[in-house]
């Protein structure tokens, strides 16, 4: 029997014979054999064409254009591990013939099928979606077309499902450019993976808590529901027809994770993220007072989403910003709340930030809790250098530091004034004229010991994919509002610092959960599980949410598959379209409702308004176009309906219905059937499960 050094050792003689090309039909069987279900042979592998890889892009530089390696050089300082990867794929190149074996080996390890296979150049990717406007890049014409070709097809299996290399759609006010010819790698889910331990881990006390609670949970949601949700939830939108067609065909057993890897990569990912938190952040109203560059701030954004960026980092340049707000985006986030004596800024950066409400401490003490008035002063105090410089010739405004010391002076209850000195968790900050107290508070909120800024990202990343969060406001945590899994939150709290702040992380470990994969519907014994009527939240189910505004936007568009030239029209009325859902509130944090919340206007807006109207007109180009135009089957163009509006196939009652309505009486021409089809899609569009995640 091999001991396990042995087997390494053949493993070495097999990669080096691979790389010189050497290796004969047997040593590769023997290379599978080895590798297959053993991690650390896998991990051997990986290093060892890593390695070769880096030596012979080295060795082959002399025989490239010059401009070529000043680009690709250029690329990898701007990201190193696209570096990496421009390396690996030019020795890739030069051992060309050994590696197709290598990716079918791989391929049949992990169990995908051999011909998904994908184009990466995330670099482009990256430096592109930084310069697109907030509409989202969704490039439909390329959809319709495939739609078209495939309609008469008597299966839904007919729509090609082969992954092919295209051109990320520009934004509406752009060309779109078409992409350079890229590598072609193999998309491998490995059958061994990393974020086991913790995805069990959670699991684990969820299941417990669902016995204390006395509940089971629902069933699994189905692949079309599932896929839905993870769209919105990730890129603000609802899949192509394309892309659930495929996934609904594919039974591969790591599909799920496969999916969220690859939304995790898309520009919509970098762009959806930042519209998010800038909304978070600043708000959606464009109407106030206070100067500050709302695009220069969501650049910021979709630069540490595009990069990743440690969210500690992020943070330490929000709270710590300074200079001028059309060069350094963070600065708007503090130039929209420092009014006031700095107390909206101070309650925001408690909110969003720390996960915790102290705008009631301004006045008193809390009611519910050990909190005391001098905590909100104490924190106050860290904003008492900050001063807002706004320009008189230009919509701009400047972040400076004013050389003021001492405590800041409040009066309690009892009309006896009080000082507090800038303290944050306990420890003092140098009240100095010198010191600068708003850096510091950065520093100790993201570089200290308190954890609190994880707790308050794992908890609101929670929320946004369960649709609770472990405490109910998610904003809310402290003494008086204990999370509902505690250990859970406190786990994945502590591998997100261990982990760097690694947000794609940390959604990789949320998603990957048993009670992410469950349906939003109520099962036979978890009716108590209903955070709205006041229980305690047991994540026996995938609690439902009314979309955002954005995301009702983005969705419509891609449903209907308005064509380019009507997304150029329609986004210079986008701003208008979603202010109609914005109500502003003049409160210590400059609040504004934004919740999709079904009002009679916004159920007008979304039936009669003029974006419905014209996505539904059946323009060239338009879903309703390429469906009403085609020969297929009534029952066919039901279906491409309702998986365009709700990404899953007819229920038997409405093909019943609706296949009714489409056919007696029958419609005797083209435009009478675009007319029927049209009500049908209205009716999808104008539903309740149009506009909610579940």
């Amino acid at each position: 029997m091999r001991t396990p050094h042995n087997r390494h050792a053949e493993l070495l003689q097999l990669l080096d014979e691979l790389c010189e090309s050497r290796l004969e039909a047997s040593g590769f069987a023997r290379l599978e054999e080895l590798i297959r279900g053993d991690r650390e042979a896998l991990t051997i592998y990986l290093q060892h064409i890593d390695l070769h890889g880096s030596l012979h892009w080295d060795a082959a530089q002399c025989g490239v254009a010059t401009e070529d390696v000043t680009s690709q050089h250029a690329d990898s300082k701007l990201n190193p591990s696209v570096g990496k990867r421009s390396r690996r794929m030019a020795w890739i190149s030069i051992v060309s013939a050994a590696c197709l074996a290598v990716v079918s080996l791989l391929v049949a390890l992990s169990g995908d099928a051999a011909d998904e296979v994908v184009a990466v150049d995330k670099q482009s990717q990256n430096k592109s979606v930084l310069e697109k406007s907030d509409v989202l890049p969704v490039d439909q014409g390329p959809a319709n077309a495939r739609i078209t070709k495939t309609l008469d097809a008597a299966a839904p299996s007919a729509v090609a499902v082969t992954l092919k290399s295209k051109a990320k759609s520009a934004g509406p006010t752009e060309k779109a450019k078409p992409s350079p010819k890229p590598h072609v790698v193999a998309i491998v889910d490995s059958p061994i993976d990393e974020n086991l331990p913790i995805v069990e881990y959670i699991n684990a006390h969820i299941r417990a808590g669902w016995t204390s609670a006395e509940v089971s949970p629902s069933t699994t949601a189905t692949d079309a529901e599932w896929l839905r949700r993870i769209h919105l939830q990730l890129v603000g939108r609802i899949p192509a027809i394309d892309v659930v067609e495929r996934f609904l065909v594919d039974t591969s057993e790591g599909k799920r994770r496969l999916i969220v890897d690859q939304l995790l990569d898309d520009n919509d990912y970098i762009s959806h993220s930042s519209t998010v938190w800038t909304n978070l952040l600043v708000g959606r109203s464009t109407e106030t007072v206070r100067t500050y560059d709302r695009p220069a701030l969501k650049k910021f954004l979709r630069e540490a989403f595009a990069y990743n960026r440690p969210w500690k980092d992020v943070v330490y340049d929000l709270v710590a910003a300074e200079g001028e707000t059309r060069e350094d985006g963070a600065t708007n986030f503090l130039v929209a709340h420092v009014n006031n004596q700095a107390v909206p800024a101070t309650a925001i950066v408690s909110r969003v930030f720390l996960g915790t409400q102290i705008h009631c401490t301004q006045c008193h003490d809390h009611p519910f809790n050990d909190w005391k008035q001098s905590s909100f002063w104490e924190l106050n105090s860290c904003f008492q250098q900050t001063e807002v410089v706004r320009s008189r010739t230009a919509q701009t405004a400047e972040i400076v530091k004013r050389n003021v010391g001492g405590p800041v002076f409040f009066e309690n209850r009892q009309g006896v004034l009080r000082a507090a000195y800038p303290t944050f968790a306990g420890q003092r900050i140098d009240p100095s004229p010198q010191a600068h107290r708003r850096k510091r508070l950065a520093e100790l909120m993201t570089q200290g010991k308190d954890m609190q800024v994880a707790l308050a990202t794992v908890n609101r990343f929670w929320a946004h994919f369960m649709g609770c969060g472990f405490t109910n406001p998610v904003d809310d945590m402290g003494p008086h509002n204990p999370p509902s899994h505690p250990q859970v939150l406190e786990r994945l709290a502590g591998e997100f610092v261990k982990h760097n702040y690694d947000v794609k992380q940390l959604i990789r470990w949320i998603t990957q959960t048993e009670c992410y994969q469950l349906t939003s519907r109520f099962g036979d014994n978890n009716g108590s599980d209903n955070p709205e009527a006041g229980y305690i939240p047991a994540f026996s189910r995938v609690y439902v949410r009314p979309l955002s505004p954005e995301q009702v936007y983005n969705s419509l568009l891609v449903a209907t598959g308005v064509d380019r030239q009507l997304w150029d029209q329609l986004a210079a009325s986008r701003e208008n379209w979603l202010q109609q859902f914005v109500t502003a509130h003049e409160t210590d944090e400059n609040d504004e409702s934004t919740a999709f919340e079904g009002t009679i206007t916004q159920a007008l807006l979304l039936m009669n308004g003029d974006l419905t109207n014209r996505a539904l007109a059946g323009n060239a180009g338009s879903l309703l176009d390429a469906v009403g135009g085609t020969r297929a089957k009534d029952s066919r163009k039901l279906e491409l309906l309702c998986l365009a509006a709700l990404s899953r196939k007819p229920t038997p009652q409405e093909e019943a219905v609706f296949g009714r309505f489409l056919r007696t009486p029958r419609a005797r021409n083209q435009e009478e059937q675009i007319e029927r089809l049209r009500d049908v899609f209205w009716v999808y569009l104008n539903s309740s499960e149009f506009v909610s995640v579940h």
